[in-house]
């Protein structure tokens, strides 16, 4: 019975890392999947996967949602999203 509290914890585990991993790619669900069924080797495939996260229209640089200017660069958000 030990064995599978250990097993349980290591999937919540695995999740929640996989999920902290994709909410930086613009991939929180895809990252608690696949942290949950691979773990260590699931973290490492969501932070090579493509950035989904938007792009400055100015400089490429990624987004913050909701963020009025760009965090690289300065350029109004507000104009390009309206």
């Amino acid at each position: 019975m030990d064995l599978w509290i250990w097993f349980l914890l290591l999937i919540v585990i695995g999740g929640l890392v996989g999920s902290a991993i994709g909410k930086a790619r613009g991939r929180r669900k895809a990252g608690a999947v696949w942290g949950a069924l691979l773990g260590v080797i699931g973290w490492v495939v969501i932070a090579a996967g493509p950035d989904l996260r938007p792009k400055c229209s100015e400089c490429g640089g990624s987004i913050v949602e909701g963020a009025r200017r760009c965090k690289n660069c300065g350029a109004d958000l507000s104009a390009a999203s309206s």
